[in-house]
């Protein structure tokens, strides 16, 4: 995965960061009276060990819903893709760095 990111936030290291995802999804299927909903949080937490390296942890949280007629079904998931991060940053110019995910 690739981001492009502004210059002027002058990475150094043990500067600490943090980012992540959120996601949503709902579908009602008319046909087989068959709704799901899912909700999903994957945040990252790091620290960068040079001006050009960082490390961190990624984990994620969700949970899913079916409903089949009358029967529901919940289920949920916690740190279920909890893994280390690494990253590299490569000025690309004036003003922008290229953030390279290694692991």
């Amino acid at each position: 995965m690739h981001r492009l990111r502004i210059k002027n936030l002058d990475l150094k290291k043990e500067m600490l960061f943090l980012e992540g995802n959120v996601s949503f999804n709902s579908t009602n299927d008319k046909n087989t009276d068959v709704k799901e909903n899912s909700f999903n949080f994957a945040p990252k937490a790091g620290l960068f060990v040079s001006d050009k390296f960082a490390v961190g942890v990624q984990l994620g949280i969700g949970t899913d819903k079916t409903k089949a007629g009358s029967t529901v079904t919940l289920s949920k998931t916690i740190c279920s893709s909890e893994h280390l991060v690494v990253y590299y940053f490569l000025e690309l110019g004036r003003d922008l760095k290229r953030i390279q995910k290694l692991v």
